[in-house]
């Protein structure tokens, strides 16, 4: 099953930390769902956002092993990549995230995401952990694994 790409055209989608990490590592599992969305970006077709929470998060792997290659890799991406804008944590994010979390029970770095994705008007969020289901409205949550 393939993501339908269509009806995000000229809106915004948020990526999750573990859709990035997917794309960044190449898993040859996600590829057939990632390659689409990231070439959809790319071409200007939608626009893509990430919270700066999920920049540290990707980090935290290469950093804790020193890979300097990937630490360098994960900089370019966030930094040049079409289409993608990394969205800082403000005081209106910290705000609705602290709402989200009281009423949806995520953790809070989540909980700053999923705040970053409706603050940004965007239309969905891309990510594969399940307890997100149902948890991130306005945004359509879209996990991965169903989609394999």
């Amino acid at each position: 099953m393939a993501l339908d790409l269509t009806r995000w055209t000229s809106r915004s989608v948020l990526l999750d930390t573990n859709a990035i990490i997917y794309f960044l590592a190449k898993f040859d599992r996600y590829a057939a769902v990632l390659q689409p969305l990231f070439q959809g970006a790319a071409s200007g077709q939608f626009a893509l956002v990430a919270s700066v929470v999920t920049e540290a998060e990707v980090r935290v792997r290469p950093e804790a092993t020193g890979d300097q290659a990937a630490l360098a890799a994960i900089d370019e991406f966030f930094q040049r990549f079409p289409g993608l804008t990394v969205m800082p944590v403000d005081r209106a994010v910290a705000r609705r995230a602290a709402q989200i979390r009281a009423e949806q029970r995520l953790r809070l770095p989540d909980a700053l995401i999923v705040a970053t994705a409706q603050l940004a008007a965007c239309v969905a969020i891309v990510g594969n952990d399940l307890a997100w289901r149902g948890k991130t409205e306005p945004c359509e949550f879209t996990a991965l694994d169903p989609l394999l």
